[in-house]
């Protein structure tokens, strides 16, 4: 009942931030803030349980309040105890301890929750504060989404909720400090300040906000009487405020040890990056003594230096405009400055910036201030998210490079963008307004137009023989030897130190073993032989390799007998031949195990791609087979969908190459069209696309990947529809549309978003895409509704919130709920498999396949990182094998060169395309792009370069974008010359894309561009 009456109580301080926060209570009013509090908090709660938080700051505030609660004050920082927080917070804790003793909050998740739950509520202060100030300057509705920015900001809830620290506490009484001290309500901000003070140190990072203010109101009012007396009561009462919080804590008013204290905290942790990704950690710095040399000397006198140059920009920028707007502004600028360049920095000590920033644009209404919220907070939750994970797992220190680097240079820029924002285009006037969008000003939105929704023309007959001829030619290509359709169907297991004997019709020489193998994979058995059944030699020692794939063996003995001996259990055969004098087929026969022999004439003469697996195929054709036979499911690093649907070509044409391939190159098939017409709705053509589906459907990694029997080839043809109906969605407008009519789209990419997390977890990247581009598309309804409000255009004014409201309600259902309902569905499948019967498996196999997969750090000949992708430094070579005439069979996934190398130009034409001409097509294309492409720098585990594959679908968009605007604009020859050479390339290439026998002269001389390029062995 303990944490009932606890749950009951922080509803009750819910009520008491509305009556601090001076709001007029009036019930429109009354319902909106209550629903940002609840929404706040209710998110907060339910993180507050995703862990327990960050051990070592968790346990800290645990004892320190039982300490404070049993003990009191005075003995505080004299004990034994590690005590390295100032006295601000220690009253906080005393409060947690005494409420925990009243509530009798016995469990260690209450007391967990207990101990979070300040932070959680300085958060929700700082959203309704927010909030309120907003409302003052925009109308109420946009002043509320404002505050729900910041009460549903991930990089907040991890800082508080989920690692269980207090920046939120401090940065609050820092925001009402400097609102009040842009105000010249100079008391008050004094006051705050101090309270700030001695929560947390990190406050003094605002000490030149301060220095400037003291300037310049004495600069503004003169050494008049009243001026001075003013700063001097509020250096009073901010002494004041410090002094009475440190008295408590001291014995006999000795304040030495509350002193020492701050003397210690100040001194400790001599590094000069402590997690922190900034500058120093990006060339090496991560826990570097701040003595050691950083480019001729100390990080130290670095430190020291950065910290006089930031303090002298930052007054040098309030002094070019000290507008309220400008305070906050160069607040966030301090927190990020000294982040970047200051020793002794934790990775939270970014945090304030955050809410510093979104005050300055509540005041300044400029989009790129907008923009910089969005970076800080992202550039903090990776960095912390990081840290966090990194200890939790044991591997404190040991962070991920890639991120680091790239966090600490996106800081760079950070800083860079906001210099460059303040000294080159916020004004020296009071106010930053000007360069935003002016209320009441028409000319501002002459760039301006509300938007229709786009029309797609219908398909006319030449789409369709566009499309049948792709189809065609590609089905032609890729069915063509894509493997056997029969292979060995009966299994014989042998148990451990079962003995069964096979019998030629004579006694003659055997050359080779050859045996197709079952399930069970590195199982070790004997052969031996016999000319008389009597005297037996041991002939190999042998293991069943791999699965359902045809192995060799040398026997080379002569023989009437032979005997396969089992050393392990579970060994298992699907067949056995013998080959004698000129590798001919021997004909056998076995009394013991007559299924073992029964279907020899599908013993092939050599072990190909043809007729075995290779690659990945041994787990997922062996799990769809398992699937399919309700056994134990080996494979279960990756949902069950991609499994599931290759069991349907196993049950459609056999367990055969042919039939576990065949829905992958189906897939491959479907691909075809599909690019087609999401080609044909962004560029309104059908030449151009028929160029598009032309230069994906001859690229080699799509050839190569849907030919193996992975599950590759469905997530990107799910990931395709994801952001095809996405793209429908983000030219339809529900202004001029049914409401619902805009919601099919949103449906059917909820749809193909389940399906895709379903088959691979690499879904999740695209999901991210799709609601970055969802919000894209909200916001310019929103910004539609602005222009509608300012020039009365009441059907659209009055349409925004409800089609809105509406909209959000439907997307938790597209995107959470019917994911989830289909992701669960796929499990469906393994439930006729032994360990898969209720939920409690499902939800198993998650934590396993997480639990793999960030934890996957393993060598592969063959991987390769992020970066090398798109310039193809590193193919995956799946397959390679010498034929007994010489020539060489080889199988690689890489891309065409005309399609991956020109994609890199485009990309960049792209980029130009959004920036300066401000194409929403070209925007679109790039966060898809961005979506598949950029979460792969974050991941530490083995890579490899397919998972660029669903990239590809962009890749071939961004060319058709160049070559449609610049190149077929200057010569049409030139277009018709590249789709040749792209042709040419696939025609070289075939060979080693398809495992077609080729001599290896001409790979070499021809094909193996590059040393790393190794396309036969």
């Amino acid at each position: 009942m303990g944490l009932i009456h606890f749950l009951a109580a922080i509803a009750a301080f819910s009520v008491i931030i509305l009556y601090i926060c001076d709001f007029k209570w009036e019930m429109r009013l009354i319902n909106s803030v209550f629903l940002l509090v609840f929404i706040g908090l209710s998110l907060r709660i339910l993180s507050a349980f995703i862990t327990e938080g960050y051990p070592g700051d968790i346990q800290c505030f645990k004892d320190w309040s039982k300490m404070l609660s049993e003990d009191g004050f005075s003995s505080f920082y004299s004990s034994d105890a590690f005590t390295d927080y100032p006295p601000g917070y220690m009253y906080v804790l005393f409060i947690l301890g005494k409420a925990k003793d009243f509530f009798r909050i016995e469990t260690d998740a209450a007391f967990t929750l207990l101990i979070k739950m300040p932070a959680i509520l300085f958060d929700i202060l700082t959203s309704v504060f927010i909030y309120k100030i907003s409302e003052k300057r925009m109308d109420k509705k946009t002043a509320w989404l404002i505050g729900l920015i910041y009460a549903v900001n991930p990089a907040v809830i991890l800082d508080s909720s989920v690692w269980g620290q207090v920046d939120s506490v401090y940065s609050f009484f820092l925001i009402l400090s400097i609102y009040y001290l842009a105000s010249d309500k100079i008391i008050r901000s004094f006051g705050l300040f101090a309270i700030a003070l001695i929560v947390k140190p990190q406050s003094l990072i605002m000490s030149p906000v301060y220095i400037f203010y003291v300037y310049n109101y004495i600069r503004k009012n003169g050494f008049k009487k009243e001026s001075i007396t003013n700063i001097i009561d509020g250096i009073t009462v901010g002494l004041f405020v410090i002094v009475g919080g440190i008295l408590p804590f001291t014995k006999a008013l000795d304040a030495t040890d509350v002193i020492v204290q701050y003397i210690n905290t100040l001194k400790s942790y001599p590094y000069a990056s402590l997690n922190a990704f900034n500058l120093y950690a990006v060339f090496g710095g991560n826990w570097a003594s701040i003595n050691d040399i950083f480019i001729l000397m100390p990080y130290s006198l670095w430190s020291i230096i950065f910290i006089v140059l930031i303090t002298i920009g930052s007054i040098g920028l309030l002094k070019r405009n000290s507008s309220k707007g400008n305070y906050f502004f160069v607040g966030a600028l301090l927190f990020i400055s000294t982040f970047m360049f200051s020793v002794k920095v934790h990775e939270r000590y970014l945090f304030t910036a955050i809410p510093f920033m979104l005050m300055a644009y509540v005041y300044n209404k400029d989009k790129r201030i907008f923009l910089l919220y969005l970076s800080l907070s992202l550039s903090f939750f990776i960095n912390v998210s990081d840290v966090l994970y990194m200890t939790l797992k044991g591997l404190e220190q040991e962070f991920l490079e890639a991120p680091m680097m790239i966090i600490g240079f996106l800081n760079l820029f950070i800083i860079g963008f906001m210099a460059y924002t303040a000294f080159f285009s916020f004004s020296a006037s009071p106010s930053l307004e000007r360069y935003g969008i002016l209320k009441g000003r028409k000319e501002d939105y002459t760039f301006f137009k509300i938007k229709k929704t786009r029309a797609f023309a219908p398909l006319g007959k030449k789409d369709y023989i566009y499309m049948g001829i792709l189809m065609f030619l590609y089905s032609v290509i890729a069915f063509y030897n894509l493997g056997n359709t029969y292979a060995p169907e009966t299994l014989f297991k042998l148990e451990k130190e079962e003995k069964v004997v096979i019998e030629l019709e004579s006694d003659q020489y055997i050359e080779s073993l050859q045996y197709f193998v079952g399930l069970k994979p590195d199982k070790e058995f004997k052969i031996f032989v016999s000319e008389d059944y009597i005297n037996w030699e041991e002939a190999a020692s042998l293991e069943t390799k791999g699965v359902f794939s045809w192995k060799d063996a040398a026997i080379e003995r002569e023989a009437k007998y032979v005997a396969l001996e089992a050393s392990e259990k579970d060994c298992s055969f699907f067949e056995i031949a013998l080959r004698g004098e000129g590798h001919k087929l021997i004909p056998i026969s076995s009394k013991d195990a007559p299924e073992l022999v029964d279907e020899q004439g599908m013993v092939p003469e050599v072990s190909t791609y043809k007729n075995s697996t290779y690659f990945d195929e041994i787990y997922h054709a062996r799990t769809a087979y398992e699937i399919i036979n309700g056994i134990k499911i080996y494979e279960n690093t990756h949902p069950p969908l991609g499994k599931a649907i290759i069991s349907v070509g196993i049950l459609l044409f056999g367990m055969n190459p042919f039939g576990w391939r065949f829905m992958g190159t189906l897939c491959g098939v479907l691909m075809v069209p599909f690019i087609y017409l999401f080609a044909r709705n962004i560029f309104k053509s059908s030449k151009w696309a028929f160029f598009t589906a032309f230069i994906f459907t001859f690229d080699f990694m799509h050839f190569a990947q849907t030919r193996i029997a992975t599950i590759d080839s469905y997530t990107c043809i799910f990931i395709m529809g994801m952001y095809y109906f996405m793209y429908q969605y983000y030219t339809m407008s529900f202004y001029d549309t049914k409401l619902s009519k805009t919601m099919l789209p949103l449906f059917l990419s909820g749809v193909f978003t389940g399906l895709a997390i379903s088959v691979k977890w690499q879904g999740v990247y695209a999901l991210a895409g799709i609601a970055v581009i969802f919000f894209i598309t909200i916001y310019d309804r929103f910004r539609e509704y602005k222009y509608a409000k300012e020039y009365g255009i009441e059907t659209i004014e009055k349409a925004f919130f409800p089609n809105t409201i509406k909209t959000f309600a439907a997307c938790v259902v597209f995107f959470i709920v019917v994911p989830v309902i289909i992701y669960l569905l796929s499990y469906l499948s393994y439930f006729n498999t032994p360990g898969y019967s209720g939920i409690k498996d499902i939800l198993k196999n998650q934590m396993d396949m997480f639990s793999y997969h960030s934890e996957l750090v393993s060598t592969h000949p063959y991987a390769s990182p992020w970066w090398q992708w798109p310039v193809m430094i590193r193919p995956i070579f799946y397959f390679s094998k010498t034929l007994p005439d010489g020539l060489k069979m080889g199988i690689s996934s890489f891309g065409n060169p005309a399609l991956w190398w020109t994609g890199i130009i485009a990309l960049f034409y792209t980029i130009y395309l959004w920036s300066v001409k401000k194409n929403k097509n070209a925007l679109f294309i790039m966060i898809s792009y961005g979506s598949q492409f950029l979460p792969w720098v974050l991941i530490s585990r083995t890579t490899y370069i397919y998972h660029y594959f669903p990239s590809v679908i962009f890749v071939a968009m961004m060319i058709t974008y160049m070559f449609k605007d610049i190149i077929n604009r200057k010569d049409k020859r030139f277009t018709h010359l590249y789709m040749a050479v792209f042709i040419l390339l696939f025609i070289l290439f075939y060979p080693v894309l398809s495992g077609m026998p080729v001599d290896s002269s001409y790979v070499y001389n021809f094909l193996k561009w590059f040393n790393s390029w190794q396309l036969i062995i």
